[in-house]
């Protein structure tokens, strides 16, 4: 009789699972889309400098233009397609694009005021456009498909600059650099000639993978650090 008991309970406790509602499936993209539009709302009503728009989405990113009293923008891990709906902002001093659709930099000569340009995990590999932004402070370009920093060169105020998450190789762009003080280069694919980073006489910090040092590398890094130069280099983490 016991054991008729619990069996009747154990089905009760079935049956009331089985008529419990199924939630609904959650719309991400339309709960992204709402977040978006509340955000441009409040920004608007409080005609903020900064709004942060990551993770969000919107219909229609050129609406964003109509901000005008905004100056430092992150639009970044959304679907933003372009930037030339951007264009018309010319007062942003921030722009962050960084894991977006972004497939072309070239608009970035309307942007003369920035001082810190996030772009990083781009499908792109040009980043020439970023040389007519004289007066840069920070970049953040680190896209798998980058080999190329030549544009560094015209950079003369940069302080930082990550290229982390890249094919680098080549840093000769970087001799001689009167402003750089931070260098970020994490996960490069490709090991790096660290020599140029002896001549800046600005330097205070570096960081790379241990992996990714040789004995040349190695012996730069003794320097550097001799300099006073902060040098981290990160061990692999091994996830068993």
């Amino acid at each position: 009789m016991k054991h008729f008991r619990l069996s009747l309970l154990a089905f009760g406790l079935v049956a009331t699972a089985a008529c419990q509602p199924t939630p609904p499936e959650r719309d991400y993209n339309q709960e992204a889309l709402e977040r978006g539009a509340e955000k441009m709302a409040a920004c608007g009503a409080a005609s903020c400098t900064t709004l942060n728009l990551d993770g969000a989405r919107l219909e229609n990113y050129g609406d964003i233009a109509a901000l005008t009293h905004v100056n430092k923008l992150m639009v970044s891990y959304t679907t933003l397609p372009d930037i030339s709906a951007l264009t018309p902002m010319v007062q942003l001093s921030e722009l962050h694009i960084g894991q977006t659709k972004v497939k072309s930099l070239s608009p970035l000569s309307a942007f003369p005021n920035l001082k810190l340009l996030h772009a990083q995990g781009l499908d792109l590999s040009d980043i020439s456009p970023v040389a007519q932004l004289r007066g840069l402070q920070e970049l953040v370009i680190g896209t798998y498909k980058l080999t190329d920093i030549s544009a560094v060169k015209q950079l003369r105020h940069l302080k930082v600059l990550d290229i982390s998450d890249s094919k680098v190789a080549d840093l000769s762009a970087l001799k001689g650099h009167p402003s750089l003080e931070v260098v970020e280069m994490l996960n490069l694919s490709q090991r790096p000639d660290l020599a140029p980073l002896l001549t800046l006489r600005k330097l205070r910090s570096v960081t790379i993978d241990q992996h990714n040092l040789d004995a040349a590398g190695e012996a730069v890094v003794a320097k550097l650090r001799a300099k006073g130069v902060k040098v981290t280099a990160v061990e692999a983490v091994i996830v068993c």
